[in-house]
């Protein structure tokens, strides 16, 4: 998870827009839409219950991404986040967010 880091920076994002995940129930490609850093206290980490929660949650991953993806989303798309340590002290993480595909 320490190189989820990287996708700070556009040009690697350019090179990487995609995460595979091998599990033993199926494989997954998982589509990149965001990343940005954040604090433990993050909304990112909560349960939302409602598709206004959810596009409003959307909106703001957008605006806060270090790069951008040009990915939309659509009703029952299955999304997924991966957070990892960042620079700058205990409380900081940086998450990725991404749409999984079965493969």
């Amino acid at each position: 998870f320490g190189t989820l880091k990287e996708y700070r920076n556009q040009e690697y994002y350019d090179n990487h827009p995609v995460i595979y995940l091998f599990t033993p129930e199926g494989d997954y490609l998982i589509e990149l839409i965001a990343g940005y850093k954040t604090d433990i206290y993050s909304n990112i980490y909560k349960t939302l219950e409602t598709t206004e929660k959810l596009e409003l949650m959307y909106k703001e991953i957008i605006e806060l991404s270090t790069f951008e993806s040009n990915i939309s989303l659509s009703e029952g798309d299955r999304l997924i986040t991966l957070s990892t340590c960042s620079d700058g002290g205990d409380d900081s993480r940086y998450v990725l967010i991404g749409r999984i595909l079965k493969i």
